[in-house]
């Protein structure tokens, strides 16, 4: 456990340090202190416009950390060459793998509330109210980033980083798509339909975590539900770490 523990917290310096996280934070706190302006400007109801600015900020540069922060995980310690360092030592791989994915938890938790509480003191001083719904959607807005973190550490045990986000941003589209694949699924027939369905369903629905359309009008999950929905992130998250250990278990380092 400590040697988990120092593991996570070496991680959380280093990414503390990356200039890609200090510079997507600044530009989503910029989107969403722009929110409160553009929605003044729009026509329609402002409260929606800046709601769905705000936490579409919140959402994207969120994703965009996960992504990008994700697949250099241990992409990284491979080119510095310090993973052979940390093997050396009497741990399991295993611990390095969930190591690195605690630290890169609490990086994003860090990244939602410091795009999040601007958003959320804006709305307070134009009084807007801060329902529950809100504080779910940014649950579930870290929950899709969390299950994409894992998509991209998976990706870095086994390929380089612009092939690993190549594929996680095409595993983020197509979970956003999911609906539409179902639908297209519909208009098949056979052997090809049953093979479709079935990818679609296997296949993580990302929309499960999207509430932003339901904030504006208080719409709030109940609490089983919000409660399935996270269980259903915490299983997809716990298969592909699994999926991960075993294929850096079995990597040779030279």
């Amino acid at each position: 456990m400590r040697g988990l523990s120092a593991i996570a917290w070496t991680t959380v310096q280093e990414y503390l340090r990356d200039k890609l996280l200090y510079g997507g934070a600044i530009v989503g706190l910029l989107l969403v202190a722009g929110s409160t302006l553009l929605s003044r400007l729009t026509v329609g109801d402002p409260d929606r416009v800046m709601l769905d600015l705000g936490l579409g900020a919140v959402q994207f540069f969120n994703t965009v950390a996960a992504v990008f922060l994700g697949i250099g995980l241990i992409g990284r310690e491979m080119d510095r060459r310090t993973v052979h360092l940390i093997l050396a030592k009497p741990m399991p791989r295993s611990r390095l793998i969930l190591g690195k994915y605690l630290g890169l938890s609490l990086t994003l938790a860090l990244n939602v509330i410091v795009l999040g509480l601007p958003l959320i003191l804006m709305l307070v001083m134009l009084d807007v109210p801060v329902t529950l719904s809100l504080w779910q959607a940014v649950a579930l807005i870290y929950a899709e980033t969390a299950v994409v973190m894992c998509v991209a550490l998976l990706c870095s045990t086994f390929t380089t980083a612009t092939l690993g986000a190549i594929f996680t941003l095409a595993f983020y589209v197509i979970g956003h798509s999911v609906t539409y694949v179902r639908a297209f699924a519909d208009k098949l027939e056979g052997v090809a339909r049953t093979a479709v369905k079935g990818f679609t369903y296997l296949y993580p629905d990302l929309e499960y975590f999207n509430l932003k359309g339901h904030v504006p009008y208080h719409q709030t999950l109940a609490a089983s539900d919000f409660t399935l929905v996270l269980g259903y992130a915490g299983a997809y998250m716990a298969c592909l770490l699994f999926a991960a250990t075993v294929i850096f278990e079995r990597r040779d380092f030279v």
